[in-house]
């Protein structure tokens, strides 16, 4: 059985929402979209790399999904990133799409996520990376199929927006197994499930 690792970032009061761009999650009147890449360097791309050379699949819920196809899938550059996000096999887990043809090496998982990602965890040997899909890590992490947590943590609060644990999230502790801070400030984090 593989392991579910998720990379998110998060400001220091737990946001999730719109790091990427000003207009990539507007939803419940978001006006901070953008906030990330100020916080990129040199240090969090040899860290990101390092993640990117594990072999392994990604899995995606269907907004992100979806957002990546714009940002990444049509994307040629050269760009290691680009090149693995392209190659890899992503799972999109969703109940409203039709088919998962819109990116290369997609497969659409249907129904409900705890079911099908458990019984995709169960079957195959290869690591699941999340990247992005606050829900749908919610919603893996309540069901304890989350076993690792990369968090790229920003010195930064913004006061409203989406967090990692809105609501009830069951107890659970994890075990730091390495850190790094960034030339911005940021503190790449990772945690394995105890």
């Amino acid at each position: 059985m593989g392991s579910i690792t998720v990379t998110m970032w998060v400001t220091l009061d737990g946001v999730v929402q719109g790091l990427g761009r000003a207009d990539e999650d507007t939803r419940g009147g978001f006006t901070y979209g953008g906030w990330g890449p100020r916080y990129s360097d040199e240090v969090m791309a040899r860290e990101m790399g390092v993640g990117m050379s594990r072999p392994g699949d990604m899995l995606f819920g269907r907004r992100t999904w979806q957002d990546f196809i714009t940002a990444w899938g049509r994307l040629t550059d050269g760009n290691p990133f680009t090149t693995h996000m392209n190659a890899a096999t992503k799972y999109v887990v969703s109940r409203t799409l039709e088919d998962a043809d819109a990116w290369q090496n997609s497969v659409l998982l249907r129904g409900d996520a705890v079911d099908a990602v458990a019984k995709l965890k169960t079957q195959s040997d290869r690591d699941l990376s999340i990247i992005g899909s606050a829900s749908l890590v919610r919603t893996l992490h309540a069901a304890g199929l989350i076993d690792n947590y990369t968090l790229l943590i920003a010195p930064l609060t913004l006061g409203s927006g989406t967090r990692l644990f809105e609501g009830p999230a069951p107890r659970c502790e994890f075990e730091l197994t390495r850190s790094v801070a960034t030339t911005k400030g940021v503190i790449i984090a990772q945690y394995t499930r105890r």
